[in-house]
C-alpha cells in the first residue's frame, strides 16, 4: 500500500506534522523579497546574499571547534560522564551535511560533509544538533542513565525510523 506523508509519519513516529495555510508562507516571502535588493527571483537574490557567509574549507575546523566550545558551554546543568567525548571527521560523498555516529562508552564520531557549502549559521546548528546539547548528549545520557545505571540492555539497540528517532531529532533540534 502507498501511504500519504501523514499516514507514513503517523505509522513510523506516532506524529503528524502540522499544516500551515499557503498565505502564511506567501506573507513571509513578500517580506523577504522587500528586504533583499537586486535583480532576479527571490531565491537567486537570497543565494547571492548567502554566499558571503560560506566558511572557507581552510577555516572549517577552527570554526567548528569554536562553535562546539560555545555550544558545550550552554549545557552546564547536564551532568556528563568524565570520559565523554567526540571526534569530528570531515568527509565527502554523503547525502547529508552532518551525522553523529554514537560509538558507545560515551563516545561519538561526528562527520561533516564538505561537499556542501557550509554557512556560518549551519556550523553553529550542526555543532548544537550533532554535539552539545544534541545527539551526542542524548546518546551519552541514554547509555549512562538507562544502560549503565539501570541495566536496560535494550537501549543499546537504536531503532532508526521509529518513535525514538522523533524524540532524538526533536531534542537535537530543540
Amino acid at each position: 500500500k502507498k501511504f500519504t506523508f501523514d499516514e507514513e509519519s503517523l505509522a513510523l513516529y506516532d506524529a503528524v506534522a502540522p499544516t500551515k495555510p499557503v498565505a502564511e508562507f506567501e506573507a513571509v516571502l513578500a517580506q523577504m523579497s522587500a528586504r533583499l535588493p537586486g535583480e532576479g527571483s527571490l531565491i537567486d537574490r537570497y543565494d547571492r546574499y548567502k554566499e558571503g557567509f560560506i566558511i572557507p574549507k581552510t577555516r572549517l575546523d577552527r570554526v567548528f571547534q569554536e562553535a562546539i566550545r560555545g555550544c558545550r558551554g550552554r549545557v552546564p546543568s547536564v551532568q556528563m560522564p568524565m570520559q565523554e567525548r567526540f571526534t569530528i571527521e570531515y568527509v565527502t560523498g554523503k547525502s547529508w551535511s552532518g551525522y553523529n555516529w554514537y560509538q558507545g562508552n560515551f563516545k561519538s564520531l561526528i562527520q561533516i560533509n564538505t561537499d556542501l557549502p557550509i554557512y556560518i549559521d549551519r556550523a553553529v546548528d550542526l555543532a548544537c544538533h550533532e554535539g552539545y546539547p544534541g545527539h551526542h548528549v542524548y546518546n551519552v545520557l541514554l547509555e549512562k542513565n538507562l544502560v549503565k545505571d539501570r541495566g536496560w540492555i535494550e537501549y543499546t539497540v537504536y531503532p532508526l525510523f521509529s518513535p525514538q528517532s522523533l524524540i532524538a531529532e526533536g531534542t537535537a533540534n530543540y
